[in-house]
């Protein structure tokens, strides 16, 4: 085994080694002469070793055993799936979870080490499974990874990481899009990019970005762009996406030097198709009345209609730029007609000089909403240097009834009066985060992620605070608690943490506080459908039974395990039901809770069920059916955050706002005039607060923008 023959070969060449040594060993000590090493033997019973240790939670001995196996017998590659799901268990213990250390960098190197492994089992695994399935289990599995990276990058301060930090999150995020576009670059080499892999892999050109992002910018995420451009160039019918690539940059109106060195490739690119797509983002986006357009947008037109199978979206698009181009020329040869107004463009930035937002204003018309920034409207406590937690920005904001605001950042929580003073009434430690948020008449009651259990119980009246946690019997939970209100100075705690608990946490008119534990399910990996088996909570609510008249009933929806040490979770279709009434327990199909879908938001299931895609689905023409799922995901976007405001319903869409009408009465969401900031994240934190000292507040990203009404007597 140590002969100087192994010190040379190459690493892929040594589990040959070893097994070629281990059958000469066994030849030799076998008095018989027949072979005793059998590698598939010897793998399946490390992997088996490594299953009794995932069992009893020895997580870091059960992934050596499977990667020992994996060194036997590396054609196994269904272990390489076990192994990413121990790695993913490890990650989120070193990041947040009971193996975190006061020395959150020194089990952060170690968690992030893990999610590296992650991703080196991940590569092999990709390459043993169809490709058109890669691009799903890639964005599922790297998204888990995503979470705890991106809640342990931001326990420290995002915009100034320690160096650590910085290098781990750098080197983790190169990773990541490196092993993503390297498959894609490897399967169109071979050949392999049959029509619906490349739709499948090509599907979203960011897709290998996710959640987690570099500290101080990620340099090399427009070169990992332009590779998979190149890719994308040698198959016409995925054009459409890039031109909204090309267009997602070329739009900005404050381009970093990344971004103009990546438009100045695109334009210059040896591909052809990539310089048609950049034709097509500078006719579609010109001025109307420029010089030739029209003829260029018609060769552009003959030129998409010779693509073998068409391209969805840029034949229609192109048609209604076209059909603009002729209608103003000829109303320009009958009247004296006024071009439209160029947009004055104010770009907000930061006071370290990074682009926050663009607002565009046409001086058009009196506008219907406003956005004024609150930085602009004088002296207030969220721009002063007082205000340290700003860097992490606005959680949740309440307008409470005694004129004051609650306003929430992920560690502190503060009391905003009229006047503008900010007074800090709450604070945690940088480990742990305000979370879940339940607005009663009596209470306001708080959710913390910690290690610790806590759950917060507010008097707006009087300010102070009622702090439930172990001391009451609070049990431990991995994640935040989920809170459910039951009646005045009462609601329904849910908590997990491998185990599930459910109890009451109760204030009396006294302040006297009390917690009730009324069942835990211990059984991590039990049976589906016994009570006693564990499960992470969802929605809650309350529902009524024909056969139980005036019985209090809870629901709670159960997500549950897969198998020990994998993280992926299925939806169970029987709902955890408590009857507070009896103390009875029990696993019943219930009926669902009325859809949270706002009007005219469509949901997931209203989408997939529409009658307009189901038609789109059974024509079995695939980008038919693509392009109505993006139409209704689109319209799903626009319409899904909605505000109660004065008796009118608002949707605050990426596009503009819109005042919602009367659904019941067939009414349409009207348009209103005025320019919503925008982000150049689509995927961003976006709220609408109500405030005693501002009325409205819009929220995108780090941004809060006053909103101002001016509707037009017409609007209902």
């Amino acid at each position: 085994l140590y002969s100087s023959s192994a010190e040379s070969l190459p690493p892929d060449e040594i589990p040959k080694y070893l097994e070629e040594s281990a059958r000469q060993i066994s030849m030799t000590i076998s008095e018989s002469g027949v072979l005793k090493f059998d590698p598939l033997r010897e793998a399946q019973e490390m992997a088996a070793r490594g299953e009794s240790f995932r069992r009893m939670g020895e997580y870091e001995k059960a992934l050596s055993f499977y990667e020992s196996a994996l060194l036997v017998k590396p054609e196994l590659k269904v272990y390489h799936r076990e192994a990413m799901g121990l790695c993913k268990v490890l990650v989120h213990e070193y990041l947040e979870g009971s193996k975190r250390t006061k020395d959150s960098i020194a089990s952060g190197q170690i968690g992030i080490g893990y999610a590296m492994r992650m991703f080196d089992h991940l590569e092999q695994y990709m390459r043993s499974i169809y490709p058109g399935n890669v691009q799903r289990i890639f964005t599922e599995i790297s998204n888990e990874m995503d979470n705890p990276v991106q809640r342990f990058q931001g326990s420290y301060d995002f915009a100034d990481p320690p160096l650590e930090v910085q290098e781990m999150v750098n080197d983790y995020v190169e990773r990541k899009q490196e092993i993503f576009v390297s498959f894609v670059e490897e399967v169109h080499s071979r050949g392999w990019m049959l029509p619906d892999i490349a739709s499948s892999l090509l599907s979203d050109l960011n897709s290998f970005s996710g959640f987690v992002h570099s500290p101080n910018g990620n340099p090399k995420y427009y070169d990992y762009q332009l590779r998979l451009l190149a890719v994308a160039a040698d198959h016409p019918s995925e054009l459409f996406r890039v031109v909204r690539a090309i267009r997602g940059v070329r739009q900005k109106n404050d381009r970093t030097p990344e971004e103009e060195k990546f438009l100045s490739e695109i334009e210059a690119s040896p591909y052809e198709n990539i310089r048609f797509a950049w034709d097509l983002v500078d006719s579609l986006d010109a001025p109307d009345d420029r010089q030739g357009l029209l003829e260029e947008l018609k060769n552009l037109r003959e030129r998409i209609n010779s693509i073998p199978g068409g391209t969805p979206n840029i034949p229609q698009e192109l048609d209604r730029k076209i059909a603009k181009v002729e209608s103003l020329e000829t109303s320009s040869q009958t009247t004296n007609l006024k071009p439209e107004p160029t947009p004055e463009v104010v770009v907000e930035r930061n006071e370290r000089g990074m682009r926050l937002a663009s607002i565009f204003t046409f001086h058009k018309e009196t506008p219907e909403v406003t956005f004024k920034p609150i930085r602009d409207l004088g002296p207030n406590p969220f721009w002063g240097n007082n205000f340290d937690e700003w860097k992490y920005g606005i959680s949740q904001w309440v307008k409470l009834d005694n004129g004051m605001d609650l306003v929430s950042t992920w560690h502190a929580l503060y009391a905003l009066d009229q006047n503008g003073d900010l007074v800090e009434i709450y604070r945690l430690s940088s480990t742990e985060r305000f979370r879940t948020f339940l607005i009663t008449n009596d209470y306001i009651w708080i959710g913390v992620i910690s290690s610790k259990p806590r759950v917060l119980a507010l008097n707006p009246k009087t300010m102070k605070f009622i702090v439930f946690d172990s001391e009451e019997g609070l049990p431990p939970t991995t994640e935040t608690v989920s809170l459910f209100a039951l009646s005045r100075g009462e609601v329904l705690a849910v908590g997990y943490f491998d185990r599930t608990w459910i109890g009451k946490l109760n204030v009396t008119e006294q302040g006297e506080k009390h917690f009730e534990l009324l069942h835990e399910a211990r059984n991590t990996h039990g049976p589906p459908d016994e009570v006693e088996t564990a499960f992470r909570p969802g929605n809650i609510w309350r529902f009524e039974s024909e056969d139980r008249p005036g019985e209090e009933l809870i629901a709670i929806h159960r997500a549950l395990s897969r198998s020990p040490g994998d993280n992926t979770e299925r939806s169970s279709p029987l709902a955890f039901v408590l009857n507070l009434s009896t103390g009875e327990a029990t696993l019943e199909k219930v009926p669902a809770p009325e859809s949270e879908s706002p009007p005219s938001a469509l949901g997931l299931g209203e989408i997939f069920e529409s009658e307009e895609y189901r038609r789109a689905r059974a024509s079995r023409d695939f980008k038919k059916e693509q392009e109505v799922r993006e139409r209704l995901f689109q319209k799903r976007r626009e319409f899904q955050l909605q505000k109660e405001i004065d008796g009118r319903r608002y949707a605050f869409g990426w596009e503009a706002v819109w005042l919602m009408g009367d659904q019941a009465k067939g009414e349409e969401p009207k348009r209103l005039n005025g320019q919503i900031p925008s982000s150049p994240n689509i995927s961003g934190v976006r709220n609408v607060f109500l405030s005693n000292r501002f009325g409205v507040v819009y929220q995108i990203d780090r941004n809060l923008y006053q909103v101002q009404f001016n509707l037009k007597d017409d609007r209902p």
